[in-house]
């Protein structure tokens, strides 16, 4: 339960292959990174690599295309069962729905955003990540066509960043990113009124949204954007 307190952990360089294997991946020889990055999950020293390198792997297979999605899901997975207690964990499930709801399976992506969502509300991460996983629920609808969907899972991720914002305790560095998180559930429901068609409820959601922020400047891009 301490470990929510942390905010974060500086590892330090990682094995060769891992660090060569992240070089790849800027660089998009994808390829490379997924040889290097593969090679990286057997390492044993440090002793924090392995995990990091099989969620590594999964970005670079992902990375490489549709047709590479099932290999990222398997690797996913493979961190799921060998490290089901790792602090990346609302991190590797976030990634299991997305790469789930691009291949069109949605229950599985939505029993991975439950997941976070239901270890956010027992305590055991901090209740940001319920607001993240709303709003990682409301893209991966979003992208799937699925307008009506996305707009509720925005709307929900909206209110968690609220409710988050009451929970916060000792975690108090977290308030701003749950200000972002706000902002960007008000952003994505009105894309998902656009998506729908429904143009003059867009138009007023995002006027409502300028002038909510007459005096907030990044509010007020984004209803310019809208």
């Amino acid at each position: 339960r301490r470990s929510i307190l942390i905010s974060r952990i500086h590892y330090g360089p990682g094995s060769e292959a891992y660090e060569q294997g992240l070089k790849a991946i800027e660089a998009g020889d994808l390829v490379n990174a997924v040889n290097l990055l593969g090679s990286a999950t057997r390492d044993t020293q440090p002793p924090w690599v392995a995990p990091h390198a099989q969620l590594a792997l999964a970005r670079a297979q992902a990375l490489r295309g549709p047709d590479h999605l099932a290999d990222a899901l398997a690797s996913v997975q493979q961190f799921l069962t060998d490290s089901p207690n790792h602090r990346l964990l609302p991190e590797a499930l976030l990634l299991q729905a997305q790469l789930a709801s691009a291949r069109g399976d949605e229950p599985t992506a939505s029993t991975a955003v439950q997941s976070v969502v239901d270890l956010a509300t027992a305590g055991t991460i901090t209740a940001d990540w319920n607001a993240r996983a709303r709003l990682a629920e409301g893209r991966n609808l979003l992208d799937a066509g699925k307008a009506s969907a996305a707009q509720k899972a925005f709307e929900s991720a909206q209110q968690a960043a609220a409710d988050a914002a009451s929970q916060l305790g000792q975690r108090v560095d977290l308030q701003s990113s749950l200000d972002q998180f706000a902002l960007q559930a008000r952003s994505g429901i009105g894309a998902a009124l656009l998506a729908s068609g429904d143009i003059p409820g867009a138009r007023a959601f995002f006027q409502d949204l300028a002038r909510d922020g007459a005096d907030d400047p990044i509010l007020m891009a984004a209803a310019n954007n809208g």
